[in-house]
């Protein structure tokens, strides 16, 4: 296995991100991903994803946390240590270097217990975006991250004050789980309410629904 580079090691000083950053399964099962990370690929990723390394290593550097990569980009998804809460990702932003993207991250086929009518994979949709020393997403991922609630569920960023949370087998449901979207978000500006919006049309499309 492959060690962290030097100046990686002296910047960051949490240990839990240090091993979870050379995790195989970060560099080794991407495709597009070149594995080796001393290479001028491996180094740009790094770089890329300093921004978020940096605020997990600024405010939650005992973890737990998990990363899981952006199977499109190589970009490394902050996410809950539990496999089965999933909704909510952080990642460094491809388009604003030195900002965060906050968005939904999940997997729709593991919250049904029929067989979507298409299948989905990986989801990442962006909805926001802050610099890495804010405090307010620090809050929201202490709440939401470490929720030791038992069960399944999703729970879906859309503001810095709303996380709409579904739960169980919701796919199976999207009527109800669309109500529950629709009802959170009415009082907020379009902006977001497209988001909503947005969610709902994918949970559709993916179900074979209206």
């Amino acid at each position: 296995m492959q060690t962290l580079p030097q100046t990686y090691q002296r910047l960051y000083h949490s240990e839990y991100l240090k091993k979870k950053i050379m995790d195989e399964g970060m560099w080794e099962l991407i495709p597009g991903v070149d594995s080796n990370i001393r290479s001028r690929s491996g180094s740009h990723r790094m770089k890329l994803n300093a921004p978020l390394f940096s605020f997990i290593d600024h405010f939650f550097p005992e973890g737990p946390f998990a990363f899981e990569p952006n199977m499109r980009d190589g970009r490394f998804v902050f996410l809950p240590d539990r496999v089965n809460h999933q909704g909510f990702g952080i990642s460094a932003s491809l388009f604003y270097p030195g900002w965060l993207d906050i968005g939904h991250f999940w997997y729709p086929d593991e919250y049904t217990e029929a067989e979507l009518a298409t299948h989905a994979g990986q989801i990442w949709v962006q909805v926001m975006h802050c610099l890495p020393d804010n405090e307010q997403l620090a809050d929201m991922v202490q709440r939401w991250y470490f929720d030791q609630t038992p069960g399944l569920y999703c729970a879906f960023p859309f503001t810095s004050d709303i996380v709409i949370r579904l739960d169980g087998y919701f796919m199976d449901d999207v009527p109800r789980a669309a109500e529950t979207i629709r009802a959170a978000l009415k009082d907020e500006e379009e902006t977001v309410r497209k988001n909503g919006e947005g969610l709902i049309r994918l949970m559709n499309q993916l179900t074979g629904g209206d």
